[in-house]
């Protein structure tokens, strides 16, 4: 199959260390089972980054040049520049989040045929921000639909509302929207800039979406709510509501099984407002629709495509949302029925992530898919990561005993299990990408004997 390098920040890296968002992760997983040889690079490990880190940039450099990529791909373009400069394949870039978070900005203006860009759901603003802004042509744009790994499993229930996911950055970007000004004037102006831009507004996006979040949350702390996400994310709730702070759940939902845990032991779990994304869901949607908790949402024009055998119950406002999960908890039967029919949905219409691979492989035309046989499996191949903090000294010369091993046209059986040996742990660390076993001396050509012993 395929070299991908696959580059992204980890949003639970701070919750976990080394752990990747479960929507990626499952990503990654699926490219591999596939057969697909997937190097995974978590920025979070680069020293300082965004920031430009040479000596650890130089390392994983050597790693990924001799990995040669056929494909990046790149949530919210969370690369290195330096990696971009030194390949030559195409990048595809997911916009998890609005194009004004993306790094490198400058690389993608001048380089607007190398990339593609890949967006959930089926309509949203994007592309027009990214021709304008960019320079990308319509054709370099496609949309997934949205996809999930989440399974539903009959589980007791131990909460009648489960939220997992942010509250915004409220006190953050407020105190970012308020610095140096001194003034009403200076004040009204940036206020009324902050509103005319709107989504282009990294603080107004943040400020409306924490809003109206926490104050959504706030109106179902008496239901039996109970809250999971980064704790240095949701203590800005704590500010506005000791009751919604008392709701928050320090276990780590880190891990496809730990969501799998949360969503199928709740009776409803809401997916809540998000400013920049007034069209589309977040990728949670699809989660929840998977398990055995009952969705509701703020009205979205892709809910019904999503979901066309039975209408998710929305909301407008925070009493709306608290109205709707009374008469939800209150009534059994309507809601399996939407638990029956999101779950309907998200089989019939493929909503998994070997179909997000589909897509992909469709609209670059390189192949990441495995189309084997009926009955016989692909070929799992392992998942490639350098851990900078491994490259010490004792690395470096197992690395160069296994170089030379590698060149030799021949070798004893003890050199072979040697080479096999190191093959093995260079191999977990990500120094190395493959390993070809050496021929034995019992192997050689029998007149390559005889020259010998000339």
């Amino acid at each position: 199959m395929s070299r991908i390098l696959f580059s992204v920040l980890s949003n639970v890296h701070q919750i976990v260390s080394g752990k990747l968002d479960i929507f990626f992760q499952s990503i990654v997983d699926c490219l591999a089972e596939n057969g697909n040889d997937v190097f995974l690079l978590k920025v979070n490990d680069i020293p300082g980054y965004p920031r430009h880190n040479p000596k650890a940039e130089k390392i994983l450099l050597k790693k990924i040049k001799r990995f040669r990529p056929e494909l990046i791909i790149t949530p919210n373009h969370d690369i290195p520049l330096l990696f971009l400069e030194n390949t030559d394949c195409p990048v595809v870039v997911y916009t998890a989040d609005s194009p004004m978070y993306m790094q490198n900005q400058d690389y993608i203006r001048k380089n607007p045929e190398r990339y593609f860009f890949m967006h959930s759901g089926w309509e949203n603003i994007f592309p027009e921000l990214l021709a304008k802004d960019f320079g990308i042509r319509a054709e370099r744009n496609f949309y997934t639909g949205y996809m999930t790994a989440i399974r539903a499993k009959e589980m007791p229930i131990k909460r009648n509302i489960g939220f997992v996911g942010f509250v915004g950055w409220g006190v953050d970007y407020t105190y970012i929207f308020m610095n140096e000004v001194r003034d009403n004037e200076t004040f009204r102006r940036k206020i009324r800039e902050a509103e005319e831009k709107g989504i282009l507004s990294i603080e107004y996006t943040q400020l409306k979406t924490s809003n109206i979040r926490i104050k959504t949350l706030d109106a179902l702390v008496d239901l039996g709510l109970e809250c999971f996400g980064i704790p240095n994310n949701f203590r800005f709730c704590g500010a506005y509501s000791w009751d919604l702070l008392k709701c928050f759940n320090f276990d780590p939902v880190v891990t496809l099984q730990t969501m799998e845990d949360v969503l199928n032991s709740s009776l409803i779990s809401p997916h809540l407002y998000n400013y920049q994304a007034p069209i589309g869901l977040s990728w949670r949607v699809a989660d929840v629709m998977a398990s055995n908790a009952c969705l509701i949402s703020p009205p979205k024009p892709d809910l019904k495509r999503m979901s066309p055998y039975i209408d998710i119950p929305t909301f407008e406002s925070p009493a709306e949302c608290r109205e709707l999960c009374q008469k939800l908890l209150k009534d059994d039967v309507w809601r399996k029925d939407i638990v029956k029919g999101c779950q309907k949905a998200i089989d019939d219409l493929n909503q998994r992530p070997v179909h997000l691979l589909k897509i992909i492989e469709e609209n670059i035309h390189i192949p990441l898919v495995n189309n084997a046989k009926e009955g016989v499996a692909p070929v799992c191949k392992p998942v490639f990561t350098v851990d900078l903090t491994l490259f010490s000294l004792k690395y470096r010369l197992r690395y160069k005993l296994w170089k030379y091993l590698s060149e030799q046209k021949y070798a004893s059986p003890f050199a072979c299990k040697l080479h096999k040996r190191l093959s093995k742990q260079l191999l977990k660390k990500g120094i190395i990408f493959e390993y070809t076993p050496l021929l034995s001396m019992k192997d050689r050509p029998p007149e390559e004997n005889k020259d010998r012993t000339a």
